[in-house]
């Protein structure tokens, strides 16, 4: 692959990373015949970022398609070995650090159940089966090892929100004096 890291150096100790590093960053100095010949190559790109977030792009469109969803668990390991979870993580990261462009934006907002915030949508879906469980049950002392009929683990998320109420955002603590 051309995708070599600016930091390798080859067992004869050539610094190839950087020799690689600096063909793409001085383009402009190389004659065309020598352009042609790099971008025969496998894999070979000018811009390393923008490949690898097509890379991440391609192994998440695989997810989505093999699960019907974009909720990464933020461990997954694609098959190919791709660490698409830290990929996810980062792309949440990015633009909450306004980092993403708007069609890279427009990407992950284009699939079904994709979220920004995997964290308070845990929280809503937690929310929701207690809620349904206050329907059926007529009160809200979920058994700690209490499971719904789709295996969530209600017992344990509703034990947790009690410890963790201190910690708690003021609107949640309210949603659930209600």
């Amino acid at each position: 692959t051309s995708l070599v890291k600016a930091s390798h150096i080859t067992d004869s100790k050539i610094k190839l990373g950087n020799w690689v590093s600096n063909l793409r960053i001085h383009k402009d100095r190389l004659s065309d015949d020598q352009i042609k010949r790099l971008e025969t190559l496998i894999d070979w790109t000018w811009d390393v970022i923008e490949s690898k977030w097509i890379e991440g792009k391609l192994n998440l469109i695989k997810y989505y398609k093999e699960n019907g969803n974009a909720l990464v668990p933020s461990d997954h390991i694609c098959s190919n070995g791709y660490n698409l979870g830290s990929w996810v993580g980062n792309q949440r990261t990015n633009n909450k650090k306004d980092k993403l462009s708007k069609d890279k934006i427009t990407f992950f907002e284009s699939l079904n159940g994709w979220v920004w915030n995997k964290k308070d949508f845990l929280w809503e879906i937690g929310f929701n089966h207690l809620l349904n469980y206050i329907k059926e049950y007529g009160d809200s002392k979920v058994p700690e090892k209490f499971r719904n009929i789709e295996y969530f683990h209600l017992g344990m998320w509703v034990k947790n929100q009690r410890l963790m109420k201190d910690k708690m955002l003021p609107e949640r603590i309210s949603m659930f004096e209600e």
